[in-house]
């Protein structure tokens, strides 16, 4: 088992705000943005685990050929609880998780890499990732510890008040990588608009 934090990303909702579509599936350089998450994830050494809805799922398909383990979590459409209280627990003999949603196209291998480090230097503190803004976002780092907390969550409750209470360690980082996560298609529009004028 790895001293590292194992990585769990979030693919398991329904990506309603879309309107049909798949925001985890959005493709940057011909990549869907899942398996560019994965491949990120995977760049670190860490173990890197996916919530997924089923192992039908395209999102699963996306995947293929990636080292990840899969968790599989049926009914996530109950609420963000259901899939961070499943998750979690199938992870539980990590020393931490490193929690990350997958709808972020600007975080890239160095935020994870720093992320991990600033975690071994500080193994029990919640370490949690800022943008340039100041403006706190993802990823997250949870040590084994907190991982009761998550039972606690209800509904489409996030990790939000386990890492208030906590007083977290923030990573700032010189980017918007943490802060930017596109959920509509206006909002895949107006980044890759954005992009194309750089």
């Amino acid at each position: 088992m790895s001293d590292d934090p194992a990585l769990l990303l979030l693919a398991a909702g329904s990506s309603s705000r879309m309107r049909g579509g798949d925001k985890q599936l959005e493709r940057i350089a011909d990549v869907p943005l899942l398996r560019r998450m994965a491949r990120i994830c995977l760049g670190t050494d860490a173990v890197t685990y996916v919530a997924l809805p089923n192992a039908d799922h395209p999102r699963w398909i996306a995947l293929e050929g990636l080292n990840v383990t899969p968790i599989f979590i049926p009914n996530a459409n109950d609420g963000m609880a259901v899939t961070l209280k499943s998750a979690v627990q199938s992870i539980a003999d990590h020393p931490a998780v490193l929690i990350c949603p997958t709808d972020m196209p600007e975080l890239g291998q160095h935020h994870f890499d720093r992320m991990i480090q600033t975690w071994r230097e500080n193994p029990d503190r919640i370490i949690q990732a800022k943008g340039k803004s100041g403006k706190s976002g993802h990823p997250v780092i949870f040590p084994q510890s907190y991982f009761a907390r998550f039972d606690e969550l209800t509904g489409d409750q996030g990790a939000k008040s386990i890492i208030s209470d906590a007083q977290p360690l923030f990573v700032t980082f010189h980017d918007d990588g943490p802060n930017i996560d596109l959920d509509t298609p206006e909002d895949w529009d107006a980044w890759r608009l954005s992009h194309r004028a750089d």
